[in-house]
C-alpha cells in the first residue's frame, strides 16, 4: 500500500521517497496542468492506437489542441525544472512552456508594479493562463513558498 503526502510517497515499509522519482506520463501532466482535457487525452490515445507511428504530442499539435513548444517543454524540460535547486521566476517557466510571450510578460510586469498584484494573478486576470494552470506551476515548482 502506498500513501501520498504532498511531496512524498510512503510505502508499506514506511520509506519516504520524493515524488520526483515517480514521473507522470506526458498526457497526465498536460491534464493536471489543465492544458488539455481528459476527453482530449482519450481521443489522442485512441488516435495513437490507430497510428502508432505518431507520438502523443504530435497528435495533440496536429489536432491544434496545444502548441508544439508546450509539449516539448513538458516532455523534455519539466522533470529538470522540478529538480532545480535554484528556481527561475514564474514568468520564465511560463515563457519556456510557450504559455506567455515577451509582450505579455512585459505587460504583466508593468501591471504587477502598478497594481501591486502577483505576477500569476495578473496573467490570469488578462486571461492568458487559466487559474488551474497557474496553481499547477506554483504547486509543483514553488511548493515551499505556499
Amino acid at each position: 500500500m502506498k500513501t501520498s503526502y504532498s511531496n512524498f510517497i510512503v510505502s508499506d515499509a514506511h520509506i519516504f521517497v520524493p515524488k520526483t522519482y515517480f514521473q507522470p506520463r506526458l498526457g497526465e501532466l498536460l491534464v493536471k496542468a489543465d492544458l488539455i482535457t481528459l476527453k482530449q487525452l482519450a481521443k489522442v490515445l485512441e488516435d495513437q492506437a490507430k497510428y502508432p507511428e505518431f507520438r502523443l504530442g504530435e497528435i495533440l499539435t496536429i489536432r491544434g489542441w496545444i502548441k508544439r513548444e508546450t509539449v516539448d517543454f513538458f516532455a523534455e524540460k519539466w522533470s529538470d525544472c522540478l529538480q532545480e535547486q535554484q528556481k527561475y521566476r514564474l514568468g520564465e517557466y511560463l515563457q519556456q512552456a510557450d504559455l506567455l510571450n515577451d509582450r505579455q510578460i512585459k505587460a504583466i510586469l508593468y501591471e504587477q508594479k502598478r497594481l501591486g498584484l502577483k505576477f500569476g494573478d495578473v496573467a490570469v486576470l488578462h486571461g492568458w493562463i487559466k487559474p488551474t494552470t497557474l496553481d499547477f506551476f506554483l504547486k509543483n515548482l514553488f511548493w515551499e513558498h505556499q
